[in-house]
């Protein structure tokens, strides 16, 4: 008797559903963001003809927010399990999303010249909130994640008013009791001329969320357009 209520036990966890993650990718956002910007250091930018090389530091507040909507599709024998709703494949599912960031790092490194090589590392948190459908099946959860941060930038700064970037960073932290990971793309130029202290940042930013939960993970992508105000003081 045992071994035939083990062998049914055994025979239905079988049959149960895969839970697959929400997944997808969002490539056409736009991505508009506030960044406060300080030197630590009290240095003027090195001459453009120096050899010298120069330890720099920054403080930097940014908030940026982002919107995505993605669909993929579950097979057979798999679902999707969010939020209390559950999704059986064969099904469509749509997904979308909103990502508000917060971050307050300590950029510091060599500046030889024209060029910065910096490592960065402060602390962020996050607000994602997510909808899920499918049919007539809906559900939708928010998480606040806060963590740790750490990166590398590089700039070239052909005058004192304009840089040229490229900055990657992750986000390693957690929500509600649940893993949080948040890696960061950016590739962008500043201007800011100094009799204003305040000027533009264009660019690219990609996203990548991923949170583990109970039911179906959660691994989104998010990128686009960067438009932003750069403060100083």
């Amino acid at each position: 008797m045992k071994h035939s209520v083990s062998l049914l036990l055994l025979l239905l966890a079988s049959c149960a559903p895969e839970s697959a993650s929400i997944r997808g990718e969002e490539r056409g956002a736009f991505i508009p963001m506030v960044r406060i910007r300080q030197s630590l250091d009290g240095l003027p930018p090195s001459p453009p003809d120096s050899r010298e090389m120069r330890g720099r530091s920054m403080f930097e507040f940014d908030v940026a927010y982002g919107h995505g909507e993605s669909d993929q599709s579950i097979d057979a024998g798999e679902d999707v399990d969010f939020a209390g709703t559950q999704v059986f494949g064969p099904a469509d599912v749509d997904s979308e999303y909103d990502l508000t960031t917060v971050r307050a790092r300590v950029t510091f490194g060599p500046e030889i010249g024209n060029f910065r090589f910096e490592g960065t590392t402060g602390l962020g948190a996050n607000h994602f909130a997510l909808r899920v459908s499918s049919g007539a099946l809906e559900d939708h959860d928010h998480t606040t994640s806060l963590g740790f941060l750490l990166g590398l930038r590089g700039a070239f700064v052909p005058t004192p008013w304009s840089e040229f970037y490229v900055a990657v960073e992750e986000f390693l932290g957690g929500g509600s009791g649940d893993p949080v990971e948040v890696s960061m793309i950016e590739v962008g130029v500043t201007l800011t001329p100094p009799e204003l202290g305040t000027g533009l940042v264009l660019g690219w930013r990609r996203w990548r969320y991923l949170e583990e939960r109970s039911g179906s993970d959660i691994n989104l992508e998010l990128s686009g357009l960067m438009v932003g105000v750069q403060l100083g003081f």
